[in-house]
């Protein structure tokens, strides 16, 4: 008999006994994962996970914030139709639209 301990994700540990051959089979599945989850993490980069490690990586560049500063399209639509005169404002689309 072979005893199996499995470690749930909540920190708790359990122990079972089983035949040897499916013990074999688990301790190959558990590296066959383990080397899938290791694979998994070289390939991909967790921003998240690098937040919590207190690794931050804002960038701090005066160009990126210049793109976000003053109004949007939409504020300088409302502006540019505030300047039209009333018979502007009532405009129904182009006249090429129009059969």
């Amino acid at each position: 008999m072979f005893a199996y301990r499995y470690h749930f994700s909540d920190g708790e540990t359990v122990s079972i006994e089983i035949p040897d051959d499916w013990g074999e089979i688990l301790i190959d599945l558990d590296r066959q994962e383990y080397n899938n989850d290791h694979k998994e993490t070289r390939r991909h980069y967790s921003l998240e996970g690098k937040v919590y490690e207190g690794m931050d990586y804002a960038v701090e560049d005066s160009g990126l914030e210049a793109l976000f500063a003053g109004p949007t399209d939409e504020e300088r639509l409302h502006a540019a139709i505030r300047q039209l005169s009333p018979t502007s404002r009532k405009w129904s689309g182009p006249s090429i639209l129009k059969t």
